[in-house]
């Protein structure tokens, strides 16, 4: 294995079940990188491939979803978050899908959360393998949605969903020296973000001036980001992969037949993407899965 090369993760909400289906792929065909970074849902798919558990993020995705029912409005009128999140984290523990935190901890390769700091408007990249719970903390962080969660704070600082400040956030393992990359977006190639003014109301961020900003140019910095990921994808230094199709997926969505198929979606582009990846030369792949 190279060990100049990333492992990039986007968020998405449910979308991340693409994700989940990569990983899955990569994990069923011995792949792993020495550098992750996720962020927002993409931190729940990226503690379970850190881990090497292969399925659970699935599970979690597809098969609990109806049953613990941790995404909709009841739990904003219960908890105040549309997304329950000691389910996820803290209630699977319990459960029959507990999170191997000891795989996780010993495995020597380096995992990366992305979280918005509300304070600077600016991104944090954080790292946590002794305390489990600490870590959580920042999964729930990363993954908190503006408007549809409530901030988070960990160590004093106030933080939310990293996607605000770093959608795709391939620019920080090129900056630690990581010279490839393979990215995993949640949107079909023809995406771009269109500017969402619902997400800044002022009254709401009135205390966060900076994260207003951040909230405001969104779409335009992530729009550029897709710019020059298909420049870096052109010069051979990045392998994307993406849905051909979202499934009508959305953020918050729970139609599990969608779900599904989405998921195997992921799988499937995944494998078609390993012999890319091999030609690269920056993994080693288990022959029997090409």
């Amino acid at each position: 294995m190279n060990n100049q090369t990333a492992l990039v993760l986007e968020g998405g909400g449910m979308r991340c079940v693409f994700t989940a289906g990569v990983l899955d792929c990569f994990m069923q065909a011995g792949i792993s990188f020495p550098y992750t970074i996720a962020v927002s849902g993409g931190c729940i798919n990226g503690l379970s491939y850190m881990s090497g558990q292969q399925g659970r993020s699935r599970d979690i995705m597809i098969k609990y979803l109806k049953q613990e029912k941790y995404i909709g409005f009841m739990n904003y009128l219960q908890n105040g978050s549309f997304i329950n999140f000691r389910t996820i984290f803290e209630k699977y523990d319990e459960t029959g899908i507990p999170f191997n935190f000891e795989a996780y901890r010993h495995n020597p390769n380096r995992f990366v959360v992305v979280t918005s700091n509300c304070l600077t408007g600016k991104a944090m990249y954080l790292e946590e393998k002794q305390d489990k719970q600490q870590l959580y903390r920042l999964c729930e962080a990363s993954s908190s949605l503006p408007v549809y969660c409530p901030l988070v704070e960990v160590n004093g600082i106030p933080m939310y969903d990293g996607g605000v400040c770093d959608a795709i956030p391939y620019q920080r393992p090129l900056d630690e020296g990581f010279n490839k990359l393979i990215v995993v977006l949640t949107r079909r190639k023809e995406y771009r973000k269109d500017e969402q003014k619902e997400y800044t109301p002022h009254l709401l961020f009135r205390n966060f001036p900076m994260l207003r900003f951040a909230l405001g140019d969104m779409h335009y910095r992530y729009n550029r980001m897709l710019e020059k990921l298909q420049i870096l994808e052109d010069m051979g230094k990045v392998v994307v992969i993406r849905p051909s199709d979202e499934m009508g997926v959305d953020t918050l969505t729970r139609n599990k037949d969608n779900l599904v198929r989405l998921y195997e979606e992921g799988f499937r582009v995944a494998h078609e993407s390993l012999e890319s990846i091999r030609n690269m030369n920056i993994v080693h792949i288990k022959e029997s899965a090409l």
